[in-house]
């Protein structure tokens, strides 16, 4: 069973279990899925597999989001180790800062739009295109 914590093992068991059924012209289906494919050991069934395929997507999630936050890269902040265990990763102390609400954009954006000198001149060397209605 804790081979299946790698992918590929737990792919390769699947696809064993998967033949054996097959050959046994039973296949997989709802009623089969817990049949083990050895009745003197009871071995892996499908839905084993299943499962272990499942668990090991939120264990490599899990270990994705740590090292992300652990590991340095050139952007971000670099966490301590522990950081899971404190408090102020999960609830957050400081005050989020606020945006400007949207008719602060707004006017912010028609008084600019409004003076000339907001914009940068045309290079010269450009031709405009002028497009007629």
């Amino acid at each position: 069973l804790w081979s299946c914590l790698l992918p590929p093992s737990a792919l390769t068991v699947w696809s064993e279990v998967l033949l054996k059924l097959e050959v046994g012209e039973v296949g997989i289906t709802w009623a089969s899925l817990h049949t083990s494919i050895n009745e003197d050991d009871p071995g892996f069934t499908a839905a084993q597999c299943l499962l272990m395929l499942a668990a090991d997507i939120f264990i490599y999630a899990a270990a994705t989001w740590y090292l992300d936050n652990v590991l340095p890269k050139d952007w971000g902040v670099v966490q301590p180790w522990y950081f899971p265990l404190q408090p102020s990763y999960w609830i957050p102390t400081k005050p989020l800062r606020m945006s400007p609400s949207h008719t602060d954009l707004v006017s912010a954006l028609d008084s600019s739009a409004s003076s000339a000198s907001a914009f940068d001149a045309a290079p010269a060397d450009c031709p405009v295109n002028k497009v007629a209605i």
